[in-house]
């Protein structure tokens, strides 16, 4: 078990937009936490972004962070509009 870690900002995302794929990354989570990513979408579908697009809550997106609690996960937007 890790020790805990004193988190002095709460858990923060944010994007970037590299053509048809997002990077979804996050940090000051706990470490090796389970984060679970939901993007609504335009159209307010919320599907996974894992090329699948299963929709939720049949499909989950999820990522664990690192040991310092930070992440980085890949969404595929395929087509959708910015």
């Amino acid at each position: 078990m890790s020790p805990a870690r004193t988190v002095t900002e709460p858990p923060t995302s944010w994007t970037t937009r590299p053509e048809a794929t997002v990077d979804i990354s996050g940090s000051s989570f706990a470490a090796n936490a389970e984060v679970t990513v939901r993007v609504t979408r335009p159209d307010s579908s919320v599907v996974t972004g894992d090329g699948s697009f299963e929709p939720w809550p049949t499909s989950y997106d999820t990522v664990v962070a690192d040991g310092e609690g930070d992440f980085h996960y890949y969404y595929i937007l395929d087509g959708i509009p910015w």
